[in-house]
């Protein structure tokens, strides 16, 4: 569990740099990559726990 709540922490952390770049949030928000980090999906653990 530490090292996912790690990675999420680091996420929000990097959210809350983009949080004054509206352009640069939109953009993360709209990524795929944010929805997959996000919400991975089955089968797909990046933890590999």
């Amino acid at each position: 569990m530490e090292p996912v709540l790690g990675a999420s922490q680091a996420v929000l952390a990097t959210l809350l740099c983009f949080r004054r770049q509206h352009t640069a949030f939109r953009h993360v928000l709209n990524s795929p990559q944010y929805y997959s980090a996000v919400s991975p999906r089955p089968g797909r653990k990046l933890t590999g726990g």
